[in-house]
């Protein structure tokens, strides 16, 4: 079973005129590690509600929302379209939260051995979703659109392991299941997007033999069901 969707979205010169949108952006970067370069353009659901709470992800949301509208809302009219093919429903941008926003990775020698830890994307469960009342938690997305890659390239690591078979179970006995399975690479190429499902368990891949002159940048979103509708949101 194919677990990713891969959609040409941006072509080199669109990718191109992001990067240097970012960059002129960068007063509003956010740092996120304390010792390498690693940063977010607008809020992300698990570093802010995951780390801080609700009320500050919102806070932050309703700062750089504006910001990434005003900058991004073609490249959003473009994932919206490629969305609607894949997901055959209606999409809309979640405002109310915070919107698909951007990972920056800096050329640092720690990202060339780790990037991000193990995990599924569950922060769906930090946020507030009362006004979309049933919603479909089974069944999430996520998304991620590279836009400027390191010259010997990235990707994502991901297991065949979806965070439903790891319920009930000791942390003990999701170790051993988890040992079990093999570990897959998935190269990004730019202009790209991936779809697939959060739930299935992945990891930033490392930048090896990356340079210095290296960036990783991407567009990172998650979209959930509720009320007949696809929600965009970070």
């Amino acid at each position: 079973k194919n677990m990713f969707q891969e959609i040409s979205v941006l072509n080199k010169k669109e990718c191109g005129k992001v990067n240097s949108t970012i960059q002129k952006l960068r007063k509003n970067w956010i740092q996120r590690h304390a010792l390498a370069p690693l940063f977010t353009l607008g809020a992300a659901s698990y570093f802010d509600a995951k780390l801080k709470g609700r009320n500050y992800y919102q806070k932050l949301a309703k700062q750089n929302n504006p910001i990434l509208e005003s900058n991004f809302g073609w490249l959003y009219e473009k994932i919206i379209t490629s969305l609607k093919r894949y997901l055959n429903g209606s999409i809309s941008l979640d405002t109310y939260h915070a919107l698909p926003g951007f990972h920056i990775f800096q050329y640092h020698p720690m990202f060339t051995i780790k990037t991000g830890e193990i995990h599924c994307d569950l922060q769906f469960k930090n946020l507030d979703w009362s006004m979309l009342d049933p919603l479909d938690i089974e069944n999430p997305i996520s998304f991620t659109l590279s836009i400027d890659l390191p010259k010997k390239g990235a990707g994502l690591y991901y297991w065949n392991y979806l965070y439903n078979e790891s319920i009930g179970l000791s942390k003990m006995e999701i170790k051993k299941e988890f040992q079990r399975k093999k570990r897959n690479y998935f190269p990004y190429t730019e202009g790209k997007m991936i779809i697939h499902s959060g739930l299935l368990v992945h990891q930033i891949a490392p930048m090896k033999n990356s340079v210095p002159s290296d960036n990783r940048l991407t567009l990172q979103g998650h979209a959930i069901y509720g009320k007949g509708t696809w929600h965009l949101y970070w």
